[in-house]
């Protein structure tokens, strides 16, 4: 019963750790632009900096479950306090349960499997473009004007597409999709940067690129521009960049293990599989609740999100979780400069947003 765990790269998929310049990235661009004359060759540097920065656009950080195991379909209760647990549990980006905003198949599901397969899919131009980073960097071989217009045509594309999707999650009534935004949100805010400053930085990339296919000088890069660059090869250097993380395919577990042969540990399943299911349901009318009311349904999720964590702690402890999800699951958020521990915590912070933003509207 192997399920296939989608992993969508923007969202937050990577978002910010995508951004990872090298640390030439930076020198580079000093030495062409003060060093050389011509507009074609000062050009050439967008490459190297476009290929690094893109990937985030087209990552939300949502690996979704797919076809959830029958184990794992099934009034909260038995609530408890707050535990960050040791594995990840089948929550937020990683549920099961999908609200009908969110369902597999449905217009969202789409839109965020187009934005990802832009970049990432078969055929990509992130293929053709790291190509060509590559020769520059290595002879300095200047790539054809012509080629590079096809490239940023379709960078530009994933990046409106990228844009609306945003856009789309942030003013849903969804709690499921405003979650993923939060989560995008607060992941960037890790590495000091926002939405906003993420779009400029690729905008400006474009229109460099589109520059250079028109052997024309590049617009000069404003200055959040060069401070991301620059940590962003701080934390190339330090960490060895991680653009691109595996899928995951396995579930944590099947629900046939030896464990769920006790009848409490079996009702405790089914419970917690209702509950989560009735509370994400119920969280497709989310925009309608006043104040009050999302933030004790955010409380709610907080206490199902706990409940897991203890679920799945038990069955870490009698090693009953799959050791290829724990492996599968450690290299994806070690693609995204993330623990599981950080991990938890980036989701509390996003619901903090989700709360504040829920105060002010009262």
């Amino acid at each position: 019963q192997t399920q296939g765990i989608r992993q969508y790269r923007l969202v937050s998929r990577n978002f910010p750790q995508a951004l990872n310049f090298t640390s030439t990235t930076t020198q580079p661009y000093m030495t062409l632009r003060h060093d050389l004359r011509g507009s074609y060759r000062v050009c050439l540097v967008i490459l190297v900096v476009a290929v690094v920065s893109f990937l985030p656009l087209c990552s939300p950080l949502q690996p979704a479950l797919r076809s959830p195991p029958s184990a794992l379909r099934g009034s909260v209760s038995a609530l408890s306090a707050r535990v960050y647990p040791t594995v990840i549990t089948p929550i937020g980006p990683f549920a099961a349960t999908r609200s009908p905003a969110c369902a597999f198949g449905g217009a969202l599901d789409k839109r965020m499997t187009a934005a990802t397969d832009d970049v990432t899919g078969e055929g990509n131009f992130m293929v053709e473009l790291q190509r060509m980073t590559a020769e520059f960097s290595m002879n300095q071989t200047p790539p054809e004007p012509s080629k590079v217009a096809e490239i940023v045509t379709s960078m530009e594309k994933s990046h409106n597409d990228y844009v609306d999707l945003l856009s789309r999650l942030k003013l849903s009534s969804d709690f499921q999709s405003l979650e993923y935004y939060a989560l995008t949100v607060s992941h960037l805010k890790r590495r000091d940067t926002t939405i906003d400053e993420l779009n400029m930085c690729v905008r400006w990339q474009i229109d460099s690129m589109k520059a250079y296919s028109k052997q024309q000088m590049p617009p000069p890069p404003p200055p959040k521009v060069m401070e991301m660059m620059q940590a962003q090869a701080e934390d190339f250097d330090s960490n060895g960049g991680g653009m691109m993380t595996p899928s995951i395919t396995m579930p944590p577990f099947t629900g046939v293990e030896p464990c769920f042969a006790d009848p409490e540990m079996k009702e405790t399943l089914r419970s917690l599989t209702g509950d989560h299911d009735k509370l994400v349901t119920f969280g497709a009318s989310y925009g309608s609740f006043d104040a009050l009311g999302k933030c004790a349904y955010i409380d709610q999720m907080e206490k199902v999100e706990d409940r897991w964590g203890i679920l799945l702690s038990r069955l870490n402890l009698m090693d009953q979780v799959s050791e290829g999800f724990k492996e599968e699951t450690s290299a994806f958020l070690s693609g995204m400069g993330l623990t599981v521990s950080s991990f938890y915590e980036v989701l509390g912070e996003a619901h903090d947003w989700m709360r504040e933003r829920a105060e002010e509207n009262r």
